[in-house]
Order: C-alpha cells, then structure tokens, then sequence
C-alpha cells in the first residue's frame, strides 16, 4: 500500500506545482486533497473500522484500504495527464497585477453594495432561526433557512472572499481586519459550518504558495496542518489512559487506537473512513456507481420540484448508506468519485476540469479586475470539491459565469449605443 501512498504524494506535488507555477484557483483542490486523504493515509495500513460520526461503527478493511489507494492513483494519474495536456492552453492568471490597481472607478461601489448584501443576508438567516424557534446551529440553518438565503449567502461569501488579502496587500489594514471580522462574524452568529473563517483565509494562503516555491511552502502547510490534527488526536486518546504506560502506548501504536475515536472527536482527514467504507460496502449499496450524482450535475438548470426525470441528490444516498440517517455526506473527493461513479471517474474529472480550470482562463482574459470574484469563488469551490461537495460548487462557478455574460453584454450594448 506505501508504494501508493507515495505515487499518489508525488502526483499530487506536481499537480501543485503545476498550478502554483501559474497561479491557478484549482491549487485549493490539490492542497485540500493533500490535507484530507494523501498525507494521513500513509498510516492507515493497519487500520480497520472507525467509529466515526456518531452513526455507529466503520466496516472496512486492509485490503479495502490498498484498494481505496489505488483508486485513488488511477483517477490522480488521469488528473495529471489532464492537467499536463492543458499547460499550452492556460497562462498565468497574475492575480498580483489586479491587486496593484486602486480602485478609483465604479468597482468600490458594487464591492460595498455585495458586502452590504451579504451582512444583510448573514443577519436575516439569523433572525429567521431565532422566530424559527430551531436555534442557530449548522443543522438548524441547514434544514430551516431558505433556499435562496442559503445560495446567496454562500455565492456572496464566496465572491467577496478575496477582499480582505486586497486591502491586505493595498497595506489597508484597518479595511483588511474589518473584512476578516465580518467573516468570523458570519460563523458565530450563525454557528456550524467553518466556510466563512476558511473561506477569508484561503486567498491569503494560495498566494503566499503562488509567490515563490510553491511545492515546500504547500508541504509546509500540509505538515503543520496535518501535524496539529495528529497530535489532537493522539490528545483526545490519551485522556481516557489511566497510567504512564498506557499514554506511551497510544503513541507507539497510534493506528490500533484511532477507530476508537467517536464521531464527535473527528478531524476533517477522517473522512477518508467513509471512502473505506464504500469500498467495503459497495455490493450492498444499490444506488451507487450509476452517475446520478453526474447526471444531476447535467441537469443542474432544470429544478427539481418541476422536472421529474431530474435525480434525486445523491448526497443524501451516501449518508444514509452509511448511517441511515437523511442529511448530506461529503466523503472526500475519491469517495464521491467511487460512489458515484466507479470505473467511469474521467467522465467527472473531465466535467470538473472544465469549470475549474477552463472557465477561469475565460474570465481572467476577458474580466479584469472582476476575476478576484471570480479567483476567490473558484478558490473556495475547488476546496468544496476536495472534501467531496461537487454539485453545489459547480453551480456557484456557473453563476460566475453568467453574471460575467451579463455584465460583458451589458458593457458591449451600452458602448455600442454610445457609438464607440
């Protein structure tokens, strides 16, 4: 199993490399994938089961382990093919070039608007919970906020994202700081999801690794990430040791202990768990490997509630396979690619190539500064599709995209009647 665990580690380093070189928003795929399954999968060669998520125990095996690895080294294998196919289509989209611009336009005025809206948005979700009588956690403003106040806010979020590292780098700090304290507002007021406070982080993050040596700076990160969740979970092990002995224990033979932790002492690596278990579990999970999820994502456009033929969200299969219980599962990247579809993975790599690196050579070429929207919801979608979550990323890209048509056709007729 090693063997792929360092095939899969040096893929995915030139994949880094590859964007970073560039400056590619897709680089928060590689790094996130690195962060959640091919670093902390060089120690899961003895690990068996998981008692994960509160669902009850994770069945599944060594050798559903050394085939989770190998799955996962074909589809990085066709990432890499991919991506090196794409190098004579895509230039560098030098995000440092739009920073250096002051903003003396029309730009400042839309930016405050969306970031009014967003506050807007932020606080209603929060008021309709409270009258709503469901509290403010992650599971209340799932299941009870709207639709439409869950879309906007995530789109927003997501646009915006990028401000904070601008002012950062105009040395407005005060602007910086300001921005960031929104988004860490966001997450307390509302409670659950770690997107906003990710989100704000993240540009800072990518172009600190496009600066100059991308590859150690990705690892250093990786490690230091990866180092605070391994010693989290060798802590939370080691307080139910009574002796010396049996802490010293937990850290000489961390592997043997690790499927005792519960569901609510997971990091965000063991997701990788759930990978295992559709592996394990794949001849009795009648709903997977049939392109649902695939499917669905085709037919992102036509509404659910109005077209039948539209499938179901294959979000909630996975969790229920698992758990039985209805809420959504996001497994990683490899366990959606596996549950979803199998042997036919290029058809989603090639589906999600096209939104995360083809649509931003578009926007970048033709855009302007309007790409740091565009860089920063990019950037937090491919981080979404790294832990699993592809539908929905999708369609943020794609309201990237026809908000960008708009506003071009807009410009275009507007300086056409002009006569210029």
């Amino acid at each position: 199993m090693i063997i792929f665990c360092v095939f899969n580690f040096l893929i995915i380093l030139g994949l880094i490399f590859l964007d970073a070189r560039k400056s590619q928003p897709a680089l928060a795929l590689w790094l996130i994938i690195l962060i959640l399954f091919v670093m902390p999968s060089f120690f899961d060669s003895n690990i068996e089961g998981f008692s994960g998520y509160g669902w009850g125990y994770l069945y599944f095996s060594s050798e559903d382990v050394f085939w989770g690895q190998v799955y996962a080294f074909l589809v990085l294998a066709l990432c890499l093919f991919f991506r090196l196919s794409l190098g004579g289509i895509l230039k560098n989209n030098d995000v440092f070039l739009l920073v250096s611009p002051d903003w003396k336009d029309k730009t400042k005025y839309i930016f405050w608007f969306l970031l009014a809206l967003y506050l807007f948005v932020t606080l209603k979700s929060y008021f309709d919970l409270t009258a709503y009588g469901g509290g403010v956690g992650w599971g209340a403003r799932r299941e009870s906020v709207g639709k439409v106040e869950q879309g906007l806010s995530n789109f927003l979020m997501g646009v915006l994202s990028f401000s904070s590292y601008y002012f950062f780098a105009k040395k407005k700090y005060y602007l910086s700081l300001f921005i960031f304290v929104i988004y860490s507002g966001s997450f307390f007021i509302l409670g659950g999801t770690r997107i906003p406070l990710l989100a704000v982080v993240l540009p800072f993050i990518m172009v600190w690794i496009f600066k100059s040596n991308g590859i150690l700076k990705a690892l250093l990160f990786a490690s230091f990430y990866s180092a605070a969740s391994f010693i989290m979970d060798i802590m939370r092990l080691m307080r139910f040791k009574n002796s010396l002995a049996e802490r010293w224990d937990v850290i000489v033979n961390y592997q043997d202990y690790i499927g005792l932790l519960g569901g609510d002492e997971r990091t965000e690596a063991s997701l990788r768990y759930v990978y295992y278990a559709f592996i394990h579990g794949i001849n009795h999970y009648e709903e997977f490997q049939k392109l649902k999820y695939f499917a669905r994502s085709l037919m992102m456009f036509f509404p659910a509630s109005i077209f039948d033929f539209k499938p179901d969200n294959f979000e909630y299969d996975m969790h229920e396979a698992v758990s039985g219980i209805h809420a959504t599962m996001h497994p990683t990247f490899f366990g959606t690619l596996f549950a979803d579809s199998g042997a036919w993975f290029f058809l989603w790599i090639v589906y999600i190539y096209l939104f995360i690196y083809i649509v931003p050579h578009f926007l970048y070429k033709y855009s302007g500064r309007f790409y740091l929207g565009a860089f920063g919801m990019i950037s937090l979608s491919s981080m979404m599709i790294a832990r699993g979550a592809f539908y929905s990323s999708i369609i943020y890209i794609v309201y990237i995209l026809i908000l960008f048509c708009i506003g071009y056709m807009t410009f275009y007729l507007h300086k056409r009647s002009r006569g210029l």
